[in-house]
Protein backbone atom coordinates (compact mmCIF):
# COMPACT_ATOMS: atom_id res chain seq x y z
CA UNK A 1 0.00 0.00 0.00
CA UNK A 2 2.75 2.37 1.11
CA UNK A 3 4.50 1.65 -2.58
CA UNK A 4 1.79 2.74 -4.13
CA UNK A 5 0.81 5.47 -2.20
CA UNK A 6 4.33 6.67 -3.49
CA UNK A 7 3.95 6.41 -6.86
CA UNK A 8 0.81 7.62 -6.45
CA UNK A 9 2.29 10.33 -4.91
CA UNK A 10 4.98 10.89 -7.54
CA UNK A 11 2.27 11.16 -9.96
CA UNK A 12 0.23 13.99 -8.64
CA UNK A 13 3.67 16.35 -7.46
CA UNK A 14 6.28 15.17 -10.15
CA UNK A 15 8.71 14.16 -6.97
CA UNK A 16 9.33 10.63 -5.45
CA UNK A 17 9.05 11.03 -1.38
CA UNK A 18 12.61 11.46 -0.50
CA UNK A 19 13.85 12.32 3.31
CA UNK A 20 12.16 15.31 3.45
CA UNK A 21 9.26 14.32 2.61
CA UNK A 22 5.46 14.15 4.52
CA UNK A 23 6.47 10.71 5.20
CA UNK A 24 10.20 10.56 6.01
CA UNK A 25 10.84 14.39 7.55
CA UNK A 26 13.69 16.26 7.96
CA UNK A 27 12.15 19.78 9.36
CA UNK A 28 11.25 18.20 12.42
CA UNK A 29 14.14 18.10 15.52
CA UNK A 30 14.05 16.36 19.10
CA UNK A 31 13.09 18.67 22.03
CA UNK A 32 13.57 17.63 25.80
CA UNK A 33 9.75 18.68 26.65
CA UNK A 34 7.46 15.82 26.88
CA UNK A 35 6.32 16.66 23.26
CA UNK A 36 9.98 14.83 22.33
CA UNK A 37 9.90 16.75 19.23
CA UNK A 38 8.69 20.07 16.96
CA UNK A 39 9.80 21.83 13.89
CA UNK A 40 13.30 22.84 12.75
CA UNK A 41 13.64 26.59 12.72
CA UNK A 42 14.69 28.00 9.78
CA UNK A 43 14.62 24.90 7.53
CA UNK A 44 13.30 25.83 3.77
CA UNK A 45 13.20 23.06 1.39
CA UNK A 46 12.56 25.18 -2.36
CA UNK A 47 11.72 22.09 -4.27
CA UNK A 48 8.59 21.43 -1.84
CA UNK A 49 7.74 24.75 -1.14
CA UNK A 50 8.06 24.11 2.82
CA UNK A 51 9.50 26.96 4.94
CA UNK A 52 10.02 26.75 8.34
CA UNK A 53 10.12 30.39 9.47
CA UNK A 54 12.99 31.56 12.22
CA UNK A 55 9.99 31.19 15.21
CA UNK A 56 9.61 27.76 14.33
CA UNK A 57 6.17 28.19 12.37
CA UNK A 58 5.31 27.44 8.67
CA UNK A 59 5.39 29.53 6.39
CA UNK A 60 6.42 33.56 6.49
CA UNK A 61 6.51 34.87 9.67
CA UNK A 62 3.07 35.79 11.35
CA UNK A 63 4.66 39.84 13.43
CA UNK A 64 5.06 39.73 16.82
CA UNK A 65 2.86 42.25 17.05
CA UNK A 66 0.10 41.35 14.97
CA UNK A 67 -2.69 42.95 16.32
CA UNK A 68 -5.53 39.54 16.56
CA UNK A 69 -3.56 36.47 15.68
CA UNK A 70 -6.23 33.15 15.08
CA UNK A 71 -4.15 30.36 15.85
CA UNK A 72 -4.75 26.99 14.13
CA UNK A 73 -3.08 23.90 16.13
CA UNK A 74 -3.06 20.22 15.00
CA UNK A 75 -0.93 17.54 13.23
CA UNK A 76 -0.50 17.18 9.34
CA UNK A 77 -4.04 18.27 7.99
CA UNK A 78 -3.10 21.59 9.11
CA UNK A 79 0.32 21.49 8.80
CA UNK A 80 -0.61 20.57 4.86
CA UNK A 81 1.66 17.76 4.09
CA UNK A 82 2.37 17.12 0.41
CA UNK A 83 1.37 20.68 -0.22
CA UNK A 84 3.41 23.86 -0.43
CA UNK A 85 3.19 26.91 1.58
CA UNK A 86 1.02 28.66 -0.02
CA UNK A 87 -1.43 25.86 -0.56
CA UNK A 88 -2.30 24.93 3.28
CA UNK A 89 -5.42 25.87 4.52
CA UNK A 90 -4.35 28.25 7.17
CA UNK A 91 -2.45 30.40 4.91
CA UNK A 92 -5.03 30.59 2.58
CA UNK A 93 -7.44 31.44 5.17
CA UNK A 94 -5.12 34.31 6.27
CA UNK A 95 -5.08 35.88 3.02
CA UNK A 96 -9.26 35.70 2.96
CA UNK A 97 -8.91 36.94 6.38
CA UNK A 98 -6.79 39.97 5.95
CA UNK A 99 -8.31 40.74 2.82
CA UNK A 100 -11.48 42.29 5.20
CA UNK A 101 -9.92 42.68 8.26
CA UNK A 102 -6.70 43.75 7.90
CA UNK A 103 -6.12 43.46 11.74
CA UNK A 104 -6.05 39.45 12.00
CA UNK A 105 -3.45 37.07 10.90
CA UNK A 106 -3.68 33.04 10.98
CA UNK A 107 -0.77 31.38 12.65
CA UNK A 108 -0.08 27.67 11.21
CA UNK A 109 1.20 26.61 15.00
CA UNK A 110 0.30 22.47 13.52
CA UNK A 111 3.54 20.03 13.48
CA UNK A 112 3.08 17.12 11.14
CA UNK A 113 1.98 13.44 13.56
CA UNK A 114 1.11 15.48 16.61
CA UNK A 115 -1.77 14.38 19.08
CA UNK A 116 -4.19 16.44 21.26
CA UNK A 117 -1.79 16.91 24.01
CA UNK A 118 0.76 17.87 21.83
CA UNK A 119 -0.94 20.05 20.32
CA UNK A 120 -2.10 21.91 23.46
CA UNK A 121 1.26 22.05 24.60
CA UNK A 122 2.52 23.77 21.03
CA UNK A 123 0.40 26.55 22.04
CA UNK A 124 1.61 26.97 25.37
CA UNK A 125 5.28 26.40 25.26
CA UNK A 126 5.30 27.87 21.43
CA UNK A 127 2.62 30.36 20.64
CA UNK A 128 2.35 32.03 23.69
CA UNK A 129 5.80 33.10 23.78
CA UNK A 130 5.16 35.17 21.17
CA UNK A 131 1.55 36.23 20.72
CA UNK A 132 -0.55 37.11 23.18
CA UNK A 133 -3.41 38.91 21.82
CA UNK A 134 -5.42 35.48 20.24
CA UNK A 135 -8.94 35.49 20.17
CA UNK A 136 -9.84 32.40 18.11
CA UNK A 137 -8.20 28.78 18.73
CA UNK A 138 -8.59 26.19 15.71
CA UNK A 139 -7.95 22.36 16.74
CA UNK A 140 -7.69 19.84 14.04
CA UNK A 141 -5.66 16.73 14.29
CA UNK A 142 -5.98 13.05 13.50
CA UNK A 143 -3.28 11.18 15.31
CA UNK A 144 -4.38 10.06 18.64
CA UNK A 145 -6.33 7.54 16.25
CA UNK A 146 -3.65 6.37 14.71
CA UNK A 147 -1.83 6.39 18.09
CA UNK A 148 -4.65 4.23 19.64
CA UNK A 149 -5.07 1.43 16.94
CA UNK A 150 -1.10 0.91 17.13
CA UNK A 151 -0.45 1.10 21.04
CA UNK A 152 -3.83 -0.30 21.86
CA UNK A 153 -4.24 -0.73 25.30
CA UNK A 154 -0.96 0.67 26.15
CA UNK A 155 -2.34 4.19 24.70
CA UNK A 156 -1.82 7.17 26.76
CA UNK A 157 -1.77 11.21 26.36
CA UNK A 158 1.93 10.85 26.59
CA UNK A 159 2.59 8.14 23.77
CA UNK A 160 3.55 10.14 20.54
CA UNK A 161 5.43 9.18 17.49
CA UNK A 162 8.77 10.55 18.13
CA UNK A 163 10.40 7.33 18.23
CA UNK A 164 9.02 5.43 15.41
CA UNK A 165 8.43 7.69 12.89
CA UNK A 166 10.98 10.52 13.44
CA UNK A 167 14.47 9.53 14.38
CA UNK A 168 15.14 8.11 11.37
CA UNK A 169 14.84 12.43 10.20
CA UNK A 170 17.17 13.03 13.13
CA UNK A 171 20.33 10.44 12.68
CA UNK A 172 19.43 8.31 9.40
CA UNK A 173 21.36 5.18 9.52
CA UNK A 174 23.21 5.41 6.10
CA UNK A 175 21.68 6.65 2.71
CA UNK A 176 19.31 4.06 2.42
CA UNK A 177 17.22 5.67 4.84
CA UNK A 178 16.89 8.32 1.87
CA UNK A 179 15.08 6.60 -0.41
CA UNK A 180 11.02 6.19 0.11
CA UNK A 181 11.07 2.95 -1.27
CA UNK A 182 12.86 1.37 1.28
CA UNK A 183 11.46 3.71 3.90
CA UNK A 184 8.16 1.73 2.87
CA UNK A 185 9.53 -1.54 2.54
CA UNK A 186 11.08 -1.35 5.94
CA UNK A 187 7.95 -0.15 7.55
CA UNK A 188 5.65 -2.85 5.63
CA UNK A 189 7.66 -4.96 8.06
CA UNK A 190 6.53 -3.37 11.35
CA UNK A 191 2.86 -1.71 9.92
CA UNK A 192 0.46 -0.07 12.09
CA UNK A 193 -1.52 -2.64 13.53
CA UNK A 194 -5.07 -2.00 12.30
CA UNK A 195 -7.13 -3.47 14.69
CA UNK A 196 -10.58 -2.40 15.60
CA UNK A 197 -10.68 -1.87 18.94
CA UNK A 198 -13.71 -0.59 22.03
CA UNK A 199 -13.43 3.27 21.10
CA UNK A 200 -13.72 3.80 25.53
CA UNK A 201 -10.45 4.36 26.20
CA UNK A 202 -9.56 6.64 23.19
CA UNK A 203 -12.89 8.31 23.87
CA UNK A 204 -12.13 8.92 27.36
CA UNK A 205 -8.40 10.59 26.63
CA UNK A 206 -9.44 12.85 24.33
CA UNK A 207 -12.79 13.78 26.44
CA UNK A 208 -10.17 14.41 29.40
CA UNK A 209 -7.39 16.77 27.62
CA UNK A 210 -10.36 18.89 25.71
CA UNK A 211 -12.41 19.50 28.89
CA UNK A 212 -9.23 20.45 30.73
CA UNK A 213 -7.75 22.40 27.67
CA UNK A 214 -11.46 24.04 26.83
CA UNK A 215 -11.46 25.64 30.49
CA UNK A 216 -8.12 27.02 30.07
CA UNK A 217 -8.99 28.57 26.77
CA UNK A 218 -12.35 30.36 28.17
CA UNK A 219 -10.77 31.71 31.18
CA UNK A 220 -8.26 33.61 28.72
CA UNK A 221 -11.60 34.53 26.81
CA UNK A 222 -10.72 32.56 23.44
CA UNK A 223 -12.69 31.38 21.27
CA UNK A 224 -12.47 27.76 19.68
CA UNK A 225 -13.16 25.93 16.60
CA UNK A 226 -13.02 22.22 16.69
CA UNK A 227 -12.89 20.51 13.20
CA UNK A 228 -13.73 16.89 12.90
CA UNK A 229 -11.50 13.64 11.66
CA UNK A 230 -12.58 14.20 7.88
CA UNK A 231 -10.88 10.97 5.64
CA UNK A 232 -10.83 10.83 2.03
CA UNK A 233 -14.28 8.98 1.37
CA UNK A 234 -18.07 10.38 1.68
CA UNK A 235 -19.22 9.11 5.08
CA UNK A 236 -21.61 11.42 5.80
CA UNK A 237 -24.56 11.60 3.63
CA UNK A 238 -24.02 9.15 1.31
CA UNK A 239 -23.84 5.38 1.00
CA UNK A 240 -20.61 3.85 1.29
CA UNK A 241 -20.94 2.14 -2.27
CA UNK A 242 -20.34 5.69 -3.83
CA UNK A 243 -16.96 5.61 -2.33
CA UNK A 244 -16.20 2.21 -4.53
CA UNK A 245 -14.58 3.82 -7.87
CA UNK A 246 -12.59 6.81 -5.59
CA UNK A 247 -8.91 5.98 -6.84
CA UNK A 248 -7.93 6.18 -2.65
CA UNK A 249 -10.11 3.42 -2.09
CA UNK A 250 -7.02 1.15 -2.11
CA UNK A 251 -6.89 2.54 1.28
CA UNK A 252 -10.24 0.86 2.66
CA UNK A 253 -8.18 -1.44 5.60
CA UNK A 254 -8.16 1.62 7.40
CA UNK A 255 -11.99 2.18 6.71
CA UNK A 256 -13.37 -1.49 7.84
CA UNK A 257 -11.23 -0.66 11.19
CA UNK A 258 -10.55 3.05 12.13
CA UNK A 259 -14.02 4.52 11.00
CA UNK A 260 -16.16 3.12 13.90
CA UNK A 261 -13.40 5.04 16.17
CA UNK A 262 -13.47 7.91 13.87
CA UNK A 263 -17.03 8.46 14.00
CA UNK A 264 -16.66 8.05 18.26
CA UNK A 265 -13.75 10.83 17.94
CA UNK A 266 -15.79 13.68 16.03
CA UNK A 267 -19.29 12.58 18.06
CA UNK A 268 -17.34 13.78 21.12
CA UNK A 269 -15.97 16.51 19.45
CA UNK A 270 -19.55 17.57 18.65
CA UNK A 271 -20.83 16.86 21.90
CA UNK A 272 -18.14 18.97 23.98
CA UNK A 273 -19.16 21.60 21.52
CA UNK A 274 -22.22 21.64 22.70
CA UNK A 275 -21.12 21.90 26.55
CA UNK A 276 -19.35 25.23 26.03
CA UNK A 277 -20.33 28.80 24.96
CA UNK A 278 -16.91 29.24 23.54
CA UNK A 279 -16.63 26.27 21.61
CA UNK A 280 -17.90 25.48 17.87
CA UNK A 281 -17.72 22.53 15.66
CA UNK A 282 -17.61 23.24 12.30
CA UNK A 283 -18.30 20.07 10.43
CA UNK A 284 -16.44 19.96 7.04
CA UNK A 285 -17.69 16.25 6.55
CA UNK A 286 -20.72 18.26 4.77
CA UNK A 287 -18.73 20.53 2.53
CA UNK A 288 -16.50 17.78 1.56
CA UNK A 289 -19.58 15.35 0.55
CA UNK A 290 -20.47 18.08 -2.37
CA UNK A 291 -17.15 18.19 -4.05
CA UNK A 292 -15.38 15.71 -6.00
CA UNK A 293 -13.52 14.17 -3.02
CA UNK A 294 -11.38 12.41 -5.95
CA UNK A 295 -10.39 15.49 -6.24
CA UNK A 296 -9.87 16.90 -2.65
CA UNK A 297 -7.14 14.50 -1.01
CA UNK A 298 -3.62 13.27 -1.75
CA UNK A 299 -3.90 10.16 0.49
CA UNK A 300 -6.57 9.06 3.57
CA UNK A 301 -6.71 12.11 4.91
CA UNK A 302 -4.09 14.84 3.71
CA UNK A 303 -6.03 17.49 1.26
CA UNK A 304 -4.62 18.41 -1.87
CA UNK A 305 -3.97 22.24 -2.40
CA UNK A 306 -7.98 22.11 -3.76
CA UNK A 307 -8.93 20.44 -0.79
CA UNK A 308 -7.26 22.87 1.47
CA UNK A 309 -8.71 26.03 -0.48
CA UNK A 310 -12.22 24.40 0.29
CA UNK A 311 -11.64 24.10 3.69
CA UNK A 312 -10.41 28.15 4.23
CA UNK A 313 -13.24 28.95 1.86
CA UNK A 314 -15.47 26.78 4.08
CA UNK A 315 -13.51 28.49 7.17
CA UNK A 316 -13.82 31.85 6.11
CA UNK A 317 -17.75 31.59 5.31
CA UNK A 318 -18.11 29.63 8.82
CA UNK A 319 -16.53 32.95 10.66
CA UNK A 320 -18.61 35.16 8.70
CA UNK A 321 -21.96 33.74 9.36
CA UNK A 322 -21.24 33.13 13.08
CA UNK A 323 -19.91 36.92 13.17
CA UNK A 324 -16.77 36.13 14.53
CA UNK A 325 -14.31 38.28 12.44
CA UNK A 326 -15.89 41.38 13.15
CA UNK A 327 -16.43 40.10 17.19
CA UNK A 328 -12.81 39.58 17.23
CA UNK A 329 -12.51 42.88 18.30
CA UNK A 330 -14.12 42.47 21.33
CA UNK A 331 -11.58 39.97 22.61
CA UNK A 332 -9.14 42.77 24.38
CA UNK A 333 -12.51 43.67 26.09
CA UNK A 334 -12.96 39.95 27.43
CA UNK A 335 -16.44 39.83 25.93
CA UNK A 336 -17.93 35.97 25.29
CA UNK A 337 -18.28 36.23 21.05
CA UNK A 338 -20.53 33.25 20.59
Amino acid sequence: MRIIASIIFRLTNGYWLFKDSIFNIGYTKPITDRRQYSLREGYINRAQGITINTLGFRGAPVPINSELVYVVLGDSIPFGSGVRDEQTYPYILDKLISGVCPNIRVLNAAVPSYNLRQSFDRFYLDVLKYYKNIPLVIINTAKDISLFAYFGESYNADVTWAALRWSKAWKPKNILYKLAILNYLEKALHREKYKCLPSAKLIENIHKILETNLNLLKARSMTVILLPIDPFYYHVQYPIKRNNPLKLWICKDYINNWKSLIDDFNAELEALSREYDNVFFLDTRYIMDEQNRDEMYLDFCHYSAKGNQIVAETFFNFLKKKQLLSAANKFTEGINIK
